[in-house]
């Protein structure tokens, strides 16, 4: 019978595969030979590729860094950083992203002061992130500063939709001194970078001069005697003392309503600066140890702050420890109401900026330049009217007010010639001085409003 036997023969077993313990894995890494610190290997794609390598002596850590190149490069490479290293210099991978770097670098400021520290949040958050938060910061260059600049200029911005980042367009681009402060932002984070390792230079410093965004000076708004009068005049009447010790003291918005009873010294007749309140309603100490100061109050501006004071008193807040311009709960005024309804309201009753002569638009902090020129008119030197407006280096008053004190000395230089040159056809009999005098001062102003109430 045909068939299978039953009790044929086994089929052959599988052959086994002898284990290989005995054979060395590749390396992934060859040394080059004659020349320590670089390595080489073949990548995915078949081509050799070099590694170069050294020890951070700061951490003791060994650092690699692979190079795009051929073994030219990775040796100038590896010399460039033995070099950093030879000089103190930290020398990290640079795998951190911007957004990584800006973090750390916000962390450690620790001394910012609260609305600088939102300003810097802010630019970040909405300019810089958006555009270069994911890419290396080692490799951000000028070119992509140069880029975020020109979009900047044409008024593009991202937000996030669905959790998408989209760019949309403004109807205007960005003012040039809204574009500095974001590059302020910006080069302080690569700053940091640099000092950490993450790069080796910082790209906004390397920008050409006609590549940085132009800042036009500002035209400053000094008000004649008649528009102060007239705006303190227009004032609603809780805000009317606060305008005239703005527009007569030269204090900041943020000094005016840092102020206690404290601070007003009456027999001295000083105004002492020594905190602010600042946008968050908390106070915190002037920005530089120049801004704490004592500030001269005229007789007039004296007489109009005790007047003040009796009505406070008359409330129940005119403590020592009571804001001198408190709302009627006893908390010191808000800095939008002050320039809303304090000093906005009376600039449009008085028709401040109604005008046909091509002045711009008048704002609070003019209120401070015009008491620097009113000082400057009446002879103060350069050093006073630094001290008074609390500035940290007199150099910076002069920046500031370089046109007022040269018009000042040119209008004495100029009564002296014309007194030396015709002084005697105009003699009759005694010798006169030729002098022009002006009702600029906080008296004027205030008897002028007073009178009209």
């Amino acid at each position: 019978m045909g068939g299978h036997r039953a009790n044929g023969p086994a089929p052959a077993p599988e052959s086994e595969v002898p284990m290989q313990h005995d054979r060395k894995p590749q390396a992934r890494r060859e040394s080059v030979k004659r020349h320590p610190g670089i390595y080489s290997r073949i990548g995915a794609n078949g081509k050799k590729r070099y590694e170069v390598t050294w020890v951070e002596p700061a951490t003791g850590k060994r650092r690699w860094e692979t190079v795009e190149g051929n073994l030219e490069e990775a040796q100038a490479k590896l010399d460039d950083y033995r070099s950093k290293v030879r000089r103190g210099e930290r020398v990290a991978p640079n795998r951190a992203t911007l957004n990584e770097v800006a973090d750390l670098w916000l962390a450690a400021q620790t001394e910012l002061r609260p609305r600088t520290r939102e300003r810097y949040e802010s630019n970040l958050d909405l300019h810089i992130r958006p555009r270069l938060g994911r890419r290396r910061i080692g490799s951000i260059t000028e070119d992509d500063v140069t880029t975020l600049i020109a979009e900047l200029r044409e008024g593009v911005y991202y937000e996030q939709v669905a959790g998408r980042i989209v760019n949309k367009q403004r109807k205007t681009g960005y003012a040039a001194w809204t574009i500095r402060g974001i590059l302020v932002a910006l080069s302080r984070v690569f700053a940091f970078g640099v000092r950490r390792g993450y790069l080796t230079v910082n790209p906004v410093s390397r920008l050409e001069r006609g590549e940085r965004p132009r800042v036009a000076r500002r035209e400053r708004r000094v008000l004649t005697s008649d528009e102060i009068a007239a705006l303190l005049g227009a004032a609603l009447p809780g805000y009317r003392t606060l305008l005239a010790i703005a527009v007569y003291t030269g204090l900041r918005q943020s000094e005016l309503l840092g102020l206690t009873w404290h601070d007003v010294d009456f027999e001295t007749g000083v105004v002492r600066v020594r905190r602010q309140l600042d946008r968050s309603r908390g106070y915190v100490e002037p920005k530089t140890p120049q801004a704490v100061r004592d500030v001269v109050l005229a007789p007039a501006l004296a007489r109009l702050l005790k007047q003040h004071r009796e009505a406070a008193l008359s409330r129940g807040l005119a403590k020592l420890t009571d804001p001198v311009f408190a709302n009627a709960a006893g908390r010191p005024f808000e800095h939008r109401n002050v320039q809303s309804r304090g000093f906005d309201k009376a600039a449009e009753r008085s028709r401040l900026n109604v005008n046909g002569n091509g002045r711009r638009k008048a704002s609070f902090h003019d209120l401070r330049h015009t008491f620097a020129s009113l000082l400057i008119a009446q002879g103060a030197d350069v050093v006073h009217v630094s001290r008074q407006l609390g500035h940290a280096d007199p150099a910076i008053t002069l920046k500031v007010y370089a046109d007022e004190f040269a018009a000042a000395d040119h209008a004495d230089r100029t009564r002296a010639l014309l007194d030396a040159a015709v002084g005697h056809v105009l003699e009759t009999g005694e010798r006169k001085t030729w002098r022009t005098t002006a009702s600029t001062g906080p008296a004027a102003a205030v008897q002028r409003w007073q009178t009209r109430d």
